[in-house]
């Protein structure tokens, strides 16, 4: 306790440790946030398509555009990414704890990659069609919760990546 009067000070509080998980292709890192760092090619080291960002509250897939910048901020206790365009913020996710890099080649050609439980499933449209489709053949959207029907009974989070992220 400091009495009345006193030059004697509190010490300062010590910011908090901020860090977040950093999945590439090559492998998991994690990244202390100490600064404001721009997500682009230098984040895993190859061109990325989209983003995976995770948060407690949701998972949020944001894709690269052309003059889009997304830059990885720090708050006094947590991370949080925001997406600008030339001269002003458009979005934020708040509380970012992962992101996972999303390359150019991800969902390889003519389908989806499915990602589930460490593993992944490449799924070429024609057979999405056959197995998830309905009885026509003008097959132009399929069910995630169909296809998620079949990866078993146990609650978990699947990623689904397509051509457009």
């Amino acid at each position: 306790m400091v009495g009345c009067g006193s030059d004697a000070r509190p010490p300062a509080p010590v910011a908090a440790r901020v860090s977040v998980q950093v999945t590439c292709e090559t492998g998991a890192k994690q990244l202390e946030v100490t600064r404001d760092v721009q997500l682009d090619d230098a984040l895993c080291g190859a061109p990325w398509r989209a983003l995976q960002l995770e948060s407690p509250a949701r998972t949020e897939i944001v894709r690269a555009q052309a003059a889009r910048e997304i830059w990885l901020r720090r708050a006094i206790d947590r991370a949080f990414v925001e997406v600008r365009t030339p001269g002003h913020p458009t979005s934020k996710i708040d509380r970012v704890t992962a992101i996972r890099w999303i390359g150019e080649q991800a969902a390889g050609p003519g389908g989806i990659a499915i990602v589930h439980a460490g593993t992944t499933r490449h799924v070429g449209f024609q057979e999405l069609k056959r197995q998830y489709g309905a009885d026509s053949q003008r097959v132009s959207e399929v069910s995630l919760c169909r296809v998620a029907d079949d990866f078993g009974n146990k609650p978990s989070k699947i990623t689904v990546v397509g051509d457009d992220g």
